[in-house]
């Protein structure tokens, strides 16, 4: 039989509980009352007031707080393990902190302003209330991998920290409704949230993070160790103006719907975005890249890349300047810079409609393709750019610039002769003169070929002369 201990019907009490080994009821009425536990399995109804402090201790036990509608109660656990701590209610502005080792603890409290402080090697689950609380999972300074903390968030502004090696523990974060700040650490963990202006920080390993709804949300994962593309985050955004930025682990984001920013390192990254003006800049592991707004900016590295970009006035660079790395590359609007090295495969444009885009060929590898359906276009050669170039049978004119002096390219051109105005722009770098660059043509079976330093532009239509060829 539970024994039963009642404070001072006006509060103003201290209460002492049973030993190891008892059970005890215990009842505090009023405001300013103190409990001492000495080891009992106790349960402490807290009825109504406020500005208590309960004092729990115990290894292997089953302590049940009751705060009913109390405000700024403070509840501790010190130096407790393997046991069962249950702490419901409460009005708002109540405090727990708990060391239970190997327990089990469950807080769930109503109001605002709570704060809730536990130790990261526990299975903890928490309710902060009705916004503005604070979590605290804290390791005392070793790690807690493996062990699993769930929380719950109310309203918003509320804030979940690991720290001390509790940041390690796997998070399961759910709810709120903005302004959140959660800083976690190298657990498996899920953050699933709402709202506005909230700011994620996770640690080097899985993680999956959500916004069902809102806007300006930041995700931080943290960089640390080395690179590990077996690792994967992924990020799924709503709304406008959030960030993301990553490590080298590998992140699967998407979402986004206008001027969002994506910077990410070198895992096998993969970003779709759905707005317009968004950045997008990944390293150089293999990476997807699907951008379907317009004036997008997408930057990637050396590594291996698909990118599709699906609106018009995008900036897109991958791996230009280097021979290393391939890209693969589907430009569908119009008035798009691009600029490429190493393995290139690229098409822009669409048959029989002004491109207007402006491509350079940074050096590409020889075995590179550029696709051009559209008209109107630019390409730009330079350092030591190589490939073939096939020009749609469009009646816009194709731009070739050459500015060898950076390395001479060895490009040939198919379709040059469907143009009705083709500049081929390369008398400054090279030749000095307009009768110097008509002078190095010769004819062969192939077609024309241009000499350019080391290398040559072959024009591999058969109707190609000089004499259609504006040269400047």
């Amino acid at each position: 039989m539970p024994t039963i201990i009642n404070g001072n019907p006006y509060g103003f009490s201290t209460v002492d509980g049973l030993g190891a080994g008892f059970t005890d009821i215990i009842n505090l009425f009023g405001f300013f009352n103190t409990f001492n536990s000495f080891g009992a399995s106790d349960t402490v109804n807290v009825w109504t007031g406020g500005f208590d402090t309960l004092n729990m201790v115990g290894t292997g036990v089953t302590d049940q707080i009751n705060l009913d509608g109390s405000v700024y109660d403070t509840v501790n656990g010190v130096g407790m393990s393997n046991s069962t701590f249950n702490v419901t209610g409460g009005g708002g502005g109540n405090t727990v902190n708990v060391v239970n080792s190997s327990g089990l603890n469950l807080v769930t409290l109503g109001g605002v302003d709570n704060s809730v402080d536990l130790n990261g090697d526990a299975t903890n689950t928490v309710s902060t209330g009705m916004g503005v609380g604070t979590v605290i999972i804290d390791g005392g300074g070793s790690s807690d991998a493996g062990w699993n903390t769930t929380v719950v968030l109310g309203g918003s502004q509320n804030r979940v920290i690991g720290q001390n090696g509790g940041q390690d523990a796997n998070f399961n974060i759910s709810g709120g409704t903005g302004q959140d700040i959660v800083g976690i650490g190298n657990g498996v963990n899920t953050v699933t949230t709402a709202g506005a202006g909230n700011v994620i920080t996770v640690g080097n390993n899985t993680n999956t993070i959500t916004f069902t709804a809102g806007s300006n949300n930041t995700v931080h994962i943290a960089p640390g160790g080395p690179a590990n593309p077996f690792v994967l985050d992924t990020v799924n955004l709503a709304g406008t103006n959030n960030t993301v930025t990553g490590g080298d682990e590998s992140t699967t984001a998407s979402g986004g719907t206008g001027s969002d920013t994506y910077k990410l390192g070198n895992g096998n990254d993969s970003v779709t975005d759905n707005g317009d003006n968004a950045s997008i800049t990944l390293g150089t592991g293999v990476n997807a890249v699907v951008a379907n707004g317009k004036a997008d900016t997408i930057t990637v590295g050396n590594g291996s890349d698909t990118i599709t970009a699906n609106g018009n006035n995008d900036t897109i660079t991958a791996g230009a300047g280097s021979t290393l790395g391939s890209v693969s590359l589907t430009a569908h609007g119009n008035n798009n810079t691009i600029a490429v090295g190493g393995s290139a495969s690229v098409s822009v444009g669409t048959a029989n409609t002004p491109t207007n885009d402006t491509i350079t060929l940074n050096a590409t590898n020889i075995g590179s393709t550029l696709n051009l359906p559209g008209s109107n276009n630019m390409v730009m050669l330079t350092n030591s750019a190589g490939g073939t170039i096939n020009d749609g049978a469009t009646g816009g004119g194709l731009t070739l610039d050459v500015l060898a002096t950076a390395g001479a390219p060895h490009i040939t051109v198919n379709g040059f002769e469907n143009d009705l105005t083709g500049v081929l722009d390369v008398s400054h770098t090279i030749y000095g003169s307009v009768g110097a660059v008509q002078a190095a043509f010769t004819n062969t079976n192939a077609g024309l070929v241009l000499p350019v330093g080391a290398g040559q532009i072959l024009f591999a239509g058969d109707h190609v002369i000089p004499a259609n060829i504006q040269i400047t």
